[in-house]
């Protein structure tokens, strides 16, 4: 579990935590990247490849576990590597301020 800092509150990256996009982002697929602009400043950001598959299950309601089993299944990487890399983009995401941390009852 990593301690993650968003929007002053702290809170714990867990194998069941669901994101949301902020509705300050736009999201456009464009086949093979995503393509997210900000309507504050905008600023964009691509993602593609595994990020591109990381991003699509975390913005259709799976939780950590289920995108780390969905990565691990399509890429050759073992569960270590793929928590840390999982980590590390999440929490860009959330430092951005493009992915918001939704509560359990907020979730359901």
């Amino acid at each position: 579990m990593t301690a993650l800092k968003t929007s002053g509150a702290d809170w714990a990256l867990e194998s069941n935590s669901v994101f949301e996009l902020s509705s300050r982002f736009l999201e456009a697929d464009l086949g093979e990247e995503v393509v997210l602009l900000s309507i504050n400043d905008g600023r964009f950001f691509s993602m593609s490849d595994s990020a591109r598959m990381a991003w699509g299950q975390i913005t259709s309601g799976a939780t950590l576990s289920q995108v780390r089993a969905q990565l691990m299944e399509h890429y050759d990487v073992n569960e270590l590597e793929c928590l840390q890399s999982l980590d590390c983009f999440i929490t860009a995401l959330c430092q951005q301020g493009i992915l918001t941390a939704l509560t359990e009852k907020e979730a359901s």
